[in-house]
């Protein structure tokens, strides 16, 4: 009669304990796997909002700078005669307008669109221009105009000659919150230029 063989292998507790351990593990690697990729889809919005918000900046000073005479001027637009430096003494007349174009809002020069879409190989987020919320010292106005006395006025301006300083203050925002703030990605920047003064047009005294 042959001795009977001790054959070891793992219990049912050792085996549910096992499976539990590697299903947190799991989950824990999936969990940070995920954050990361999140953070790196903030930055990579981040980065590109940054960009066009340093673009839009630009122009909109240098159109500033050299301005002849504002137009019109109201909260969310505004028209005004600009020198180009192009060897004319002409000025060319460049109106800002903002405005929703396919559901998310934009700022246009002369209609041609300054906020971008953010586009890959397989995705394209829309980047919208808010405006500032509530509680802001600007809310709800993209441009604020200032007098040669440093006195804010009244929008919309009745009197746009009366203007000799700007104030540009947005919000960029990079996705929806219909699938970016799900997803953990929706981001935003914010800028506000301070004054920008006139100064290549005539102050109103004539000075």
């Amino acid at each position: 009669m042959r001795p009977s063989t001790s054959i070891r292998a793992f219990t049912l507790v050792e085996l549910i304990v096992s499976l539990t351990l590697a299903a947190v593990v799991m989950a824990a690697m999936l969990s940070s796997y995920l954050f990361l990729g999140r953070n790196l889809t903030r930055l990579s919005y981040q980065h590109i909002l940054e960009q066009q918000s340093r673009t839009i900046l630009t122009t909109v000073i240098t159109d500033l700078r050299n301005t002849q005479s504002v137009t019109n001027a109201a909260n969310t637009t505004l028209t005004l005669q600009v020198f180009t430096g192009s060897g004319t003494t002409t000025p060319v007349a460049y109106a800002y307008t903002y405005d929703s174009v396919n559901n998310v809002y934009i700022l246009t020069r002369n209609g041609i669109p300054l906020v971008k879409m953010i586009t890959g190989t397989s995705v394209q987020v829309p980047v919208s221009m808010l405006l500032p919320p509530a509680g802001a010292p600007s809310a709800g106005n993209l441009f604020q105009y200032y007098n040669t006395t440093d006195g804010l006025l009244t929008m919309p301006v009745s009197s746009p000659m009366s203007v000799k300083q700007v104030e540009f203050s947005f919000i960029l925002q990079a996705g929806a919150a219909g699938v970016q703030d799900l997803q953990g990605t929706l981001t935003q920047y914010q800028i506000a230029s301070g004054r920008i003064a006139l100064l290549n047009r005539q102050l109103p005294d004539g000075s």
